[in-house]
């Protein structure tokens, strides 16, 4: 039974799984340089230390998974960026590496999942710039065929919300014959009530609706405030009833930066866990401005359940 086969079991028998912290944002608190139109994309070319520490650091916390750093890694951001003749590279720069923190940790149950989001470049006003969904279609299935090619044990699709990009990144994302998990993410709006992250006046209920994911082994919310995700997972209960998961961010982003402003102690964040762990979500972890101090935090909760 390899890691990933038996991450999903130990779910399947109601334990929980933490998983690792932020990334992207653990990369910038260490010092690595980001690009101003793909963030942390070339982080893995040219940080490879850091990122490599990284890993490390969340598997010896006890994190039983582990993302590559491939949120920005999509074509449809490092294209736009100048970057694309990179992106193999990145790519599987970024899967190697974590498989190399994995090995010198000695830890051969600890899972490498690959992340893939929809992101796409963004102005100031915040207008997204998709590309046509032909080319969107080949950028995710690429990506998907890297990723799996380079070592990845699940895809893990993060961040997403625009349903036309979400079921394309699914659809790539199934195509390898990899455990898919599916990260979904939303915002409140004037009403409090959740709508997409990335549209605006699209609800949740209408977002979720307009996805298959159906084949998921795995579905929940994440890159969302802690306020955000318990609406959020209602919402999401009433429409799937396999495993699910959390793992919110803490802080806001600026281009290019990720601005840690009042990051959620771990206290406050291990009480959200909880609370999520009691109506059933068994996969809790962190994304961006969430560091070492929140999954220890969570460790020390959950213990490291293998």
């Amino acid at each position: 039974m390899n890691a990933a086969q038996a991450v999903h079991q130990h779910i399947a028998a109601d334990g929980t799984l933490v998983i690792d912290g932020a990334t992207g944002s653990e990369l910038e608190r260490r010092g690595a340089e980001v690009e101003p139109g793909a963030w942390c994309s070339m982080v893995s070319l040219t940080h490879p230390d850091i990122l490599r520490a990284v890993h490390r650091d969340y598997i010896e916390l006890g994190a039983r998974l582990i993302t590559t750093n491939t949120f920005s890694t999509n074509r449809n951001m490092m294209d736009p960026a100048g970057l694309g003749a990179d992106v193999e590279r990145a790519n599987r720069a970024s899967v190697r590496l974590a498989i190399e923190a994995r090995d010198a940790a000695g830890r051969d149950d600890v899972v490498v999942a690959g992340s893939m989001s929809h992101q796409v470049p963004m102005d100031q006003a915040r207008n997204r710039f998709i590309p046509p969904e032909a080319v969107a279609k080949a950028n995710f299935e690429e990506m998907a065929d890297i990723l799996a090619n380079a070592g990845a044990e699940i895809l893990l699709l993060e961040m997403m919300s625009d349903p036309m990009l979400v079921n394309l990144a699914m659809s790539a994302a199934l195509a390898t014959g990899l455990p898919v998990w599916i990260g979904f993410s939303a915002r409140l709006d004037a009403q409090d009530r959740p709508e997409s992250y990335s549209m605006p006046g699209l609800s949740v209920e209408t977002m979720l609706d307009s996805i298959d994911f159906d084949a998921a082994a795995v579905a929940g919310f994440m890159h969302s405030k802690a306020n955000v995700i318990s609406p959020a997972l209602s919402l999401l209960r009433h429409r799937w009833d396999g495993p699910l998961m959390a793992y919110p961010d803490s802080g806001y982003f600026e281009k290019p930066h990720w601005q840690f402003v009042d990051i959620i102690p771990p206290e406050a964040f291990v009480a959200y866990c909880r609370d999520w762990h009691d109506a059933g979500v068994r996969v809790l972890g962190g994304c961006c401005g969430l560091g070492l101090s929140h999954i220890a935090a969570l460790v020390e909760m959950f213990g490291t359940e293998r």
